[in-house]
């Protein structure tokens, strides 16, 4: 009897949850058809599908807050939110006629071009997630059913070439006032270095180079280490294990767990060192650009770097940042960082009124709203 009325409860739970889900779902759909009334309309339109939520850095930067850019570029923008369900997006869709979707990463299983019929579609991909079988299937998919893609990179617009020629390269931007507090000025700041990755445990190759990096630079000056995409740091963890020598040499440490990209930036307001390696037999890495160096810059954080990828057009070695090649390079460079504030203050300096220049969302916006009124003119030609 009373296994029986537990699974009554389960079943009344769950049914009451998918009725709140169906009307949260039913009130997004509600406030995006109102906001595209209130949009103008003889604009350009897009209508942007995430493949995840601000909560993650991709969609928030790429999609969410690419949307708010392009809207100032004279663009009617209806951003669809990923909870929505295949029949909802197509009912906007269907509404909002736009003349281009942009559709984010195919981690969203409603994010297929095919799904679309009748519209020019854009497909974003920032990193090399095509490296896992299981993704690069759908990934392929997207560029070839794609009328243009945009790639977060040199090489993963390479591996894009492969399925779709028209392929643009646009550097992830990100807004500058994400932060929720004033940063210490770099020079006033205690010497914290960082490694600011999304999963710890992920990129081994990198992993070792940290470690060393700072179990060396600690034997010739004070240092306190942050260790950032940690979700689990007990006892007994491989992440535990990773930090043992470093406890050991007694250097000051910290680790973080995801959150949300706004606390991010604002976490590193006091740090003085990022560090950004790419660990170039990996593919995966590899397809990275500058990813968590934004969120560096954001919060006037003096980088030092792995001189690939694309990070050599964007750093000037010794002027707003440092790329080296080898582990004495990464060594000399953070000492140099940590016992001179002076010159920790003019490289973070330089970078963030770079970042204005080339990396803000601003910028990207710019990049994306001339390749997307080029596919416009294009197909405007062929008609």
């Amino acid at each position: 009897m009373w296994q029986s009325l537990i699974s009554i409860k389960k079943k009344l739970g769950r049914r009451k949850r998918a009725f709140y889900a169906f009307l949260d779902r039913a009130n997004h759909e509600i406030r995006i058809h109102a906001n595209r009334r209130s949009q103008p309309n003889r604009a350009p339109r897009i209508v942007i599908l995430p493949s995840h939520g601000r909560n993650v850095g991709s969609s928030n930067l790429r999609a969410i807050e690419m949307g708010k850019a392009l809207q100032p570029l004279g663009w009617r923008v209806t951003t669809i939110p990923h909870e929505l369900t295949l029949s909802q997006r197509r009912r906007i869709i269907k509404f909002e006629k736009p003349d281009i979707l942009l559709i984010q990463k195919q981690r969203h299983p409603d994010n297929r071009p095919s799904f679309y019929p009748g519209t020019r579609t854009v497909f974003d991909l920032d990193d090399a997630e095509y490296v896992h079988q299981d993704k690069a299937d759908d990934a392929i998919v997207c560029c070839r059913d794609s009328h243009a893609v945009i790639a977060g990179s040199r090489n993963v617009a390479e591996w894009c070439r492969q399925y779709n020629p028209n392929t643009f390269v646009v550097w992830t931007g990100t807004p500058n006032s994400l932060s929720t507090s004033k940063p210490t000025p770099p020079s006033q700041r205690r010497p914290i270095v960082t490694w600011a990755t999304s999963s710890a445990r992920e990129f081994v190759g990198e992993a070792e180079l940290v470690r060393e990096i700072i179990l060396r630079v600690a034997e010739r000056t004070p240092l306190e280490f942050w260790l950032y995409g940690v979700q689990d740091d007990s006892p007994g963890s491989p992440i535990h294990t990773y930090l043992e020598p470093i406890r050991q040499a007694k250097i000051p440490h910290r680790t973080f767990r995801y959150m949300n990209y706004g606390d991010f930036v604002t976490s590193l307001s006091e740090v003085a060192v990022g560090l950004q390696p790419i660990d170039a037999s990996s593919k995966l890495s590899l397809g990275k650009s500058f990813g968590k160096v934004l969120a560096y810059l954001v919060a006037d954080v003096a980088v030092v770097a792995s001189d690939n990828v694309d990070h050599s057009e964007f750093f000037r070695d010794g002027e707003n940042g440092f790329l080296v090649r080898d582990l004495d390079g990464w060594i000399n460079a953070v000492e140099i960082l940590l016992k001179n504030p002076s010159k920790r203050e003019q490289i973070a300096r330089a970078a963030h009124s770079d970042y204005e220049q080339t990396l803000s969302i601003e910028a990207a916006a710019r990049k994306v709203d001339t390749i997307l009124r080029g596919l416009l003119k294009t197909h405007e030609n062929l008609h």
